[in-house]
């Protein structure tokens, strides 16, 4: 113990002498630190020797700084150290759009057996990231370079969201081949759902007249699609994965099978055919259909449920949104079969198991004369007899089909024998 020259104030000292070097001291305010700080120089010298006390003060706390981050990666310090010799001097080598490559590499494999939706998604939303830093090396990323890339005015909860999920896919597969100790962003939480300004905002559905429009433009442009629209309007099939990859033998009498693998938690369900939609499934409709985007588009715009501008200088067109989302179809259905059916039966048509979510945003969302109306959109309410009769006429076989050429337009469509004045929304 000691005291400064006015004898005010007590501090606490302790004095060792490396071997081969000056004496060293440190002051502590009590006499607690003060011993502990004896204690841990005592084990030290006790444990290591002259050689671990004949380091700098600056060196040990070095040390075990690395050690604890070491701990706290769950790998041990030489681990680390061979890590980082093996590689050259530098903890990889590798380049952001080398490793990008190999990981859509890997994940094209046969072994895979990913969709084409989920390795589109890979390639667009961790390629919008990588573009640019092609031949920035990978462990030079940051998570302060990626927050700053995440943290987009422009972009929705729900957006941030997911580039936040593929992006710590492709680093943790980095991780795991070791292109990178940890992964940067591992640390970068996801906004949780409650928290997003649209979580109690219901989900945007169509109304009777609109749906009644989409039909008959779908009737006017694109015949063959009227499968595809009615499976997900009168179905509750998801786009793409489901009502997109729907083939004709998993359409029954009485249910429609949706294949595990085209179902978003991979199991299989039948959802059952409802009058409704039986009555649109006796169209001949082409199941997959091909060039779905485009022709769902054209039959969208004709409906007045989206509008398609041209861009000078583009040669594609841009599409102005109107309220459309990507499961409009699959909410509509949503909504006008809990309005009559219940909460529990909607659940089992749409293969949702979140109950509490089905409840609270499809509930009341239409009256029950308003969805009494919407089932009531068959096909002979909709289309004119003659266009029914006409259809049953020239319904085919696939093999009679392709020997005998049916009168068609230009568009490779079937002949209308009636206009029908599509309403604008």
């Amino acid at each position: 113990m000691v005291r400064n020259p006015r004898g005010d104030v007590v501090y606490w000292q302790v004095r060792w002498k490396p071997p081969g070097q000056k004496a060293k001291r440190r002051f502590f305010k009590n006499q607690y630190e003060a011993i502990q700080e004896r204690l841990s120089l005592t084990n030290q010298f006790k444990e290591h020797g002259n050689s671990w006390m004949v380091l700098e003060d600056t060196d040990r706390r070095e040390i075990m700084s690395c050690i604890d981050y070491a701990r706290q990666l769950k790998i041990t310090f030489r681990e680390a150290l061979d890590f980082y010799k093996t590689r050259g001097g530098s903890a990889s080598s590798i380049t952001a759009g080398r490793a990008f490559e190999k990981f859509m590499e890997e994940k094209r494999g046969h072994g895979n057996r990913l969709s084409k939706q989920t390795l589109d998604a890979y390639e667009c939303n961790i390629g919008r990231f990588i573009e640019g830093r092609e031949e920035t090396k990978l462990d030079a990323i940051t998570r302060e370079e990626f927050k700053e890339w995440l943290n987009r005015p422009e972009w929705s909860a729900s957006t941030y969201n997911t580039y936040l999920t593929c992006a710590s896919i492709f680093f943790n597969w980095c991780v795991k081949c070791e292109f990178l100790i940890k992964s940067p962003i591992s640390s970068i939480s996801k906004i949780n759902k409650k928290q997003m300004p649209n979580y109690d905002q219901p989900p945007s559905i169509l109304t009777v007249d609109q749906c009644r429009s989409l039909l008959q433009a779908c009737i006017k442009e694109d015949r063959r699609l009227i499968g595809y629209v009615v499976v997900g309007l009168f179905g509750g099939l998801r786009p793409q994965k489901e009502s997109g990859a729907l083939l004709r033998p998993d359409i029954g009498e009485t249910d429609i099978m949706v294949r595990a693998n085209n179902a978003k938690d991979r199991q299989r369900r039948h959802v059952e055919i409802n009058p409704t939609l039986k009555s649109w499934l006796t169209f001949r409709s082409e199941f997959p259909p091909k060039m779905l985007r485009a022709r769902f588009e054209r039959v969208r715009a004709a409906s007045g449920l989206i509008k398609i501008d041209k861009v000078e200088g583009k040669e594609k067109h841009q599409i102005t949104w109107t309220g459309w989302d990507a499961d409009c179809l699959r909410h509509t259905f949503a909504s006008y079969y809990i309005a009559i059916h219940g909460a529990e039966k909607t659940i089992a048509q749409l293969g949702h198991g979140d109950y509490s979510m089905v409840f609270s945003h499809y509930r009341q969302l239409v009256t029950r004369s308003e969805a009494e109306k919407f089932w009531a959109l068959t096909a002979e309410a909709v289309c004119p007899e003659a266009l029914i009769a006409y259809d049953h006429k020239y319904e085919k076989s696939e093999s009679e089909h392709e020997t005998q050429k049916l009168p068609q337009d230009h568009d490779g469509n079937w002949p209308i024998e009636a206009d029908f004045q599509i309403p604008k929304h």
